[in-house]
């Protein structure tokens, strides 16, 4: 529901009506990385919540979980960086 809720509300801003798009534009070097590690840690954490994954297939289960891991910690750092140049410019 989360991601729903956010993917409505930047809508505008992905198709340049938002006062905001230069900006953002602008940040695309730290936005897309972000994005993206955001998008692996969405697709790939409902699988750690699989018990019958988990039961028959524990390696792939225990690579997802390391995969997950490293992509949200590599997405912290970017999702700072956004926060601290939007607050730079305000």
């Amino acid at each position: 529901l989360l991601t729903i809720y956010v993917f409505s509300r930047e809508l505008p801003i992905l198709s340049g009506t938002d006062p905001n798009f230069e900006w953002y534009k602008t940040m695309s070097w730290l936005l897309v990385p972000h994005a993206l590690l955001g998008s692996i840690a969405l697709v790939i954490g409902p699988f750690q919540f699989s018990t019958r994954l988990r039961a028959k297939n524990i390696d792939l289960h225990k690579r997802l979980g390391k995969l997950y891991i490293i992509s949200i910690l590599l997405a912290i750092p970017f999702a700072i960086l956004i926060d601290h140049r939007k607050q730079k410019t305000q």
